[in-house]
């Protein structure tokens, strides 16, 4: 899997996303994010099994696939990259994370361990301002 994303869009996608990552569990893998890279988005989610969150954003995607990083480590690396961009690819057991002259190579799990979480249909939804809560 190979992708390259706004590095500040990322940062502000990961800020999200660390609400639902568990912070103490049996399971280390539900202290990662899922990263997914599919149909030219990238999508990712967090899961403290009581709590999903889910957020994507527009990616150039190279190669798809999917993988499950550390969150905290993965955000603290996006966030004091240099640029503007931020290149990730993942393998087997790692994702190497690089920006201009930077690259670091962070330790991953399988797609497959991460919990499936429900999904639900936006179907009948609609928008609301932030401002009306």
């Amino acid at each position: 899997m190979k992708f390259t994303a706004d590095r500040s869009a990322l940062v502000d996608r990961l800020s999200t996303l660390a609400r639902g990552v568990s912070t103490r569990s049996a399971l280390p893998v539900l202290s990662g994010i899922l990263v997914q890279c599919r149909d030219g988005r990238l999508e990712m989610q967090a899961t403290d099994m009581e709590l999903s969150v889910k957020g994507g954003l527009p990616a150039t995607i190279e190669r798809e696939g999917e993988f499950v990083v550390p969150a905290r480590l993965f955000a603290d690396v996006v966030r004091n990259l240099p640029g503007d961009e931020v290149a990730v690819e993942g393998g087997e057991a790692t994702v190497k994370v690089s920006a201009g002259r930077a690259s670091f190579t962070l330790h991953a799990w399988l797609a497959s361990d991460f919990p499936q979480t429900s999904d639900f249909s936006l179907e009948g939804a609609f928008p609301l301002a932030r401002e009306a809560f």
